[in-house]
């Protein structure tokens, strides 16, 4: 929950994506306690499946807001509406990595959060109510972090762009750097 903490008051994009790597570090710490605690198999898959699915995901986030910063100098999260001429694909890879960090159905992180709510339902733990009020806490106040970022994109699409917009001479990105977040998006489609 420290982490989603202080991923609320970041308006850094690349260190609002740090602090919630710290809180998808206590769901993975949590599950992992949970399957030790209780011996339960499930509590340990769901903790691995969100491992991987948060290495994945925050990959392909990490590569889009690095692909921001490299081609249109953005580091804040205000800043991405100003974009004006990005490719298209940089903004849907990082729209569904935003979507399956918030643990938005159907994405795999939705998918990693509910097992790990099963987990502590099916272990039958004295404190189960204090790791599911955690979880769908925790899970809030990523969501809370995570908007802003998701109106900014959007911003993008719907042509709300602020005035200050000086990008005329955008580069396109490079082949490779498109395809390597394709492969890391397809990846991420096909766990979930």
């Amino acid at each position: 929950i420290v982490g989603n903490l202080m991923g609320i008051i970041q308006k850094n994009l690349k260190r609002m994506l740090g602090y919630s790597t710290i809180a998808q570090m206590g769901y993975i710490v949590l599950c992992f306690s949970i399957g030790l605690r209780n011996d339960s198999a499930l509590a340990f898959q769901s903790g691995f499946f969100i491992l991987t699915t948060h290495a994945l995901t925050k990959g392909l986030a990490f590569l889009s807001a690095g692909t921001f910063y490299y081609y249109d100098g953005v580091e804040w999260i205000k800043d991405i509406r100003n974009i004006a001429d990005h490719p298209f694909f940089t903004f849907i890879a990082m729209s569904a990595a935003i979507f399956s960090l918030s643990a938005i159905p159907p994405f795999p992180g939705f998918t990693g959060k509910w097992t790990a709510l099963t987990s502590v339902f099916a272990a039958s733990d004295p404190i189960v109510a204090w790791i599911t009020l955690a979880i769908l806490v925790g899970s809030l106040l990523a969501f809370g972090y995570y908007l802003p970022l998701l109106v900014n994109l959007s911003n993008r699409f719907i042509g709300t762009r602020s005035k200050t917009d000086s990008n005329t001479s955008l580069k396109e990105s490079p082949w490779i750097n498109i395809s390597m977040a394709l492969f890391l998006l397809a990846i991420l489609m096909l766990i979930g």
